[in-house]
């Protein structure tokens, strides 16, 4: 059986995101960034991943940019999660966006 896309993270256990995010926001806050956007999940997938698979997921901040908008500076946040199986195989990567105004 082939797992349904989007269902590969879940339930995930750690803690790497919480803890990026941590780091982030009060750096964030610092610079008088205080409304935080979802700019949404782009997904790359590889391998099928298959029923019994047991993956495993390594984060990290891939890019941060800063832009000057209509309202002000704003920061682009491009947080990456990599998906290996229990082979060591890379199955998917996960980039989430987030937005600081």
């Amino acid at each position: 059986m082939i797992c349904p896309i989007g269902f590969f993270g879940w339930p995930l256990k750690g803690g790497g995101l919480e803890q990026m995010m941590g780091t982030i926001m009060p750096a964030m806050m610092k610079a008088g960034l205080f409304r935080i956007l979802d700019g949404g999940v782009d997904y790359e997938f590889f391998i099928p991943i298959h029923a019994g698979d047991i993956l495993t997921s390594v984060g990290k901040i891939a890019d941060i940019r800063e832009r000057e908008g209509k309202s002000g500076k704003m920061m682009f946040i491009i947080m990456e999660q990599t998906y290996l199986n229990q082979n060591g195989d890379k199955v998917a990567i996960a980039r989430a966006t987030i937005i600081a105004r």
